[in-house]
């Protein structure tokens, strides 16, 4: 579980992580209350000097936003089953609607989608065997 105080809602919050995201806190030396601590570890006022060197370090291009990461974490999700009313949650997000345009569906998800309901919606045909254990 991680604390988010004084959140930009204003309502301090408590939300499970994955296991390989605290691996990674974990792994920080911080001695601060805060992941990404400002002078004497207090609350950092600028972000700009971190997100420069993850972004670097991560390979990702020069024009990608730390604020992408959550829309990337809510398409994610989404497009791989996860009820959008979790999705939700885990952002904190107050409204339904704020989620929806942080997650945008992969590229054939659609098709996907019907293939599986032709799959789930055709009836399953019974052997001899499974009808007679049925009387």
């Amino acid at each position: 579980m991680i604390t988010i105080r004084s959140p930009k809602g204003g309502k301090t919050q408590t939300l499970p992580v994955s296991r390989q995201a605290l691996e990674v806190l974990q792994s920080l030396d911080v001695r601060s209350p805060y992941i990404f601590p400002g002078k004497n570890g207090r609350q950092r006022t600028d972000f700009k000097g971190p997100w420069l060197r993850i972004r670097q370090a991560a390979g990702l291009p020069s024009n990608f936003r730390f604020h992408g990461l959550r829309h990337h974490f809510a398409s994610t999700l989404v497009s791989n089953g996860v009820d959008l009313s979790i999705v939700q949650a885990l952002l904190t997000h107050k409204g339904a609607r704020t989620t929806q345009r942080y997650s945008h569906l992969k590229p054939g998800a659609m098709r996907e989608a019907a293939l599986k309901s032709g799959e789930l919606l055709t009836p399953q045909v019974r052997t001899e065997k499974q009808t007679k254990a049925l009387e």
